[in-house]
């Protein structure tokens, strides 16, 4: 994200913060996918179909 704004001088403690929320983005969306995909398997292994579950429909709300 930081090399879009190459045409604007911002200052390093700036360009640190918008690193750090983006990688505190890239954190949040692996946890939620995670949370999806194991979420996913655990409905599969009680019913077979994954999406029908309230549980499943919640996480993927989340994300």
């Amino acid at each position: 994200a930081v090399e879009k704004y190459s045409l604007v001088q911002y200052s390093p403690k700036l360009i640190s913060k918008m690193k750090r929320r983006q990688t505190m983005e890239r954190v949040i969306l692996t946890s939620s996918v995670i949370s999806i995909t194991t979420s996913e398997r655990a409905c599969r292994n009680r019913h077979g179909a994954s999406n029908q579950d309230p549980q499943f429909k919640a996480v993927l709300n989340i994300s």
